[in-house]
């Protein structure tokens, strides 16, 4: 059984939501979901995934994505949505640098409830504008912003989504091989389509021992899937695999890099 940590509720759609499930099943492989706005648009509401997860509990768990804009954040959702049942938290556009002070007790919070925490990093949709609020968005998501977090909450498991896509990948990188407790995913097509196996052993090479793959333990798989586009995971999984094939690692290995960790950390 594979766990895909990074899928996305676009669709409320039961149709749709029933054929995504279907794929899992093919694939054999759990989806954590998250819905939510993600900057100019909006996916499915909290109480609708977790309506669908409950409906379908062997395939899809319920991650909430937590807004970071222009209000200040409330440290008591975090409780909320893990007494909901919901197993990880998302951050993606924050108004301000995701290591503003205004954020840590939102992330300490995580901490001492054990849940997750998937950053998006890099790229987001460059053609967008903001002629209201005036943001920057690649600062504010740079890989490095979680260095603070990472440092000040040690027992909080993060992972930097995307490899920190084509301007960051260096930094998200580094990132993961310092920090015990931060990983990443090479979700979406901006990252896994974009990296060859030799790409992704490049960057997660051991300095010290450049032919030992110990490093590339640190990933976590994670599609960028849609209900919409459920195929998306199914060209993920099969290139992951060859990612870590190629790259020498053991049975064990590849396990833990496609569900195993995530498992570990969901209780499941």
């Amino acid at each position: 059984m594979f766990t895909d940590f990074h899928a996305h509720f676009n669709s409320v759609d039961p149709g749709e939501v029933r054929e995504f499930v279907r794929n899992c099943e093919k694939n054999q492989t759990r989806a954590v979901m998250t819905g939510g706005w993600m900057g100019d648009h909006h996916y499915a509401s909290l109480e609708d995934i977790r309506k669908f997860c409950a409906e379908y509990p062997d395939w899809l768990l319920p991650g909430a994505k937590i807004d970071q804009w222009d209000t200040p954040p409330d440290v008591s959702q975090i409780r909320r949505i893990k007494d909901m049942g919901f197993v990880m938290a998302k951050f993606i556009c924050p108004y301000y640098e995701y290591d503003h002070d205004m954020y840590l007790p939102v992330y300490e919070e995580l901490e001492k409830l054990e849940m997750p925490a998937l950053f998006h990093t890099g790229i987001h949709r460059p053609t967008q504008v903001d002629a209201t609020y005036r943001r920057p968005m690649l600062l504010n998501m740079d890989p490095l912003r979680l260095d603070r977090i990472a440092r000040a909450f040690p027992k909080l498991k993060i992972v930097i989504a995307h490899l920190g896509t084509s301007f960051f990948r260096e930094q998200a990188s580094c990132m993961a091989k310092a920090f015990p407790n931060v990983y990443s995913d090479l979700a979406g097509s901006g990252a896994w389509k974009g990296l060859s196996p030799r790409d992704v052993g490049f960057y997660m090479r051991d300095i010290m021992d450049p032919g030992n793959p110990r490093y590339l333990t640190k990933l976590v798989f994670g599609s960028d899937c849609y209900v919409k586009y459920p195929e998306i995971q199914t060209e993920a999984i099969q290139h992951y695999l060859k990612i870590l094939n190629e790259n020498g690692l053991d049975r064990s290995a590849v396990d833990a890099v496609m569900g195993g960790t995530v498992s570990a950390w969901l209780g499941c």
